[in-house]
């Protein structure tokens, strides 16, 4: 990454990223990436400590707002600031980013901010094959979790949901393929990321009646477009994270 690095500590709640060096147009984009990862591994929070970080423009700090909006559409993950130095926070007070995002001065403080996310946060993570078993066993992994979490009424559409992304992947993607089902906030979050940085198609663009040609591009997209609350794919570090979202209903 030149004259910048990412340190990156990924807890089982909240991941870590300490940037070291200067932050400049050349390396915005390779800290966007690492950020997006950190993303798509769906924590309960994501902090960047700034403390060694420094920066000789505005400009290169408009990379954080860019995550935070993505963060923002999914997965609904809190991305904080922390620890700038007098110089750093100088900047970060004069941009845009201080519309966006919250700059807490010690990592500390940004973690107590999170308490009472992490308290309610669930996960659960596990890779899967690219063999005709993957759809029924991530049905069996949503549907467990679905049971532990108290969402037997979301249950059959998160089944669903994760059969279909892990069916995708295995017929058009490429390993590594892993399934991850979280509860963030008022949304059960269902992604399945795999190696190819290739994006699912547009429904757009998708055949809309033949029977043969949906099966092989798009039945599956179909379904979950019209049973997820929300769904689309981020890129990641050697590939990609393909989404989809169910609301929680509040109970009665």
């Amino acid at each position: 990454m030149g004259k910048l690095t990412c340190q990156v500590d990924a807890q089982p709640d909240v991941t870590t990223v300490w940037l070291r060096g200067e932050l400049d147009l050349a390396t915005t984009s390779a800290v966007r990436t690492v950020l997006l990862k950190c993303l798509a591994d769906c924590p309960t929070g994501l902090i960047v400590d700034l403390s060694r970080m420094t920066t000789d423009s505005d400009v290169p700090m408009t990379v954080f707002t860019t995550v935070a909006r993505r963060a923002m559409q999914w997965p609904g993950i809190p991305l904080l600031l922390c620890a700038p130095t007098t110089s750093v926070a100088d900047r970060l007070s004069r941009g845009a980013v201080a519309r966006y995002l919250t700059v807490h001065p010690t990592r500390e403080e940004a973690l107590a901010a999170l308490g009472s996310a992490v308290a309610s946060s669930r996960t659960v993570r596990t890779p899967l094959t690219t063999g005709l078993e993957c759809s029924g066993f991530a049905r069996h992994v949503v549907a467990e979790a679905c049971a532990a979490w108290g969402l037997g009424d979301l249950s059959g559409e998160a089944q669903l949901i994760a059969s279909e992304l892990a069916t995708n992947a295995a017929r058009h993607a490429s390993p590594p393929v892993g399934l991850l089902a979280a509860i963030r906030g008022v949304f059960l979050h269902i992604v399945v990321r795999d190696g190819s940085p290739v994006p699912p198609p547009e429904l757009s663009t998708l055949p809309g009646s033949d029977e043969t040609s949906l099966a092989d591009h798009g039945r599956g997209l179909h379904l979950i477009n019209a049973f997820a609350t929300s769904w689309g794919s981020m890129p990641t570090a050697g590939g990609k994270a393909v989404w989809a979202t169910l609301r929680i209903h509040p109970r009665s």
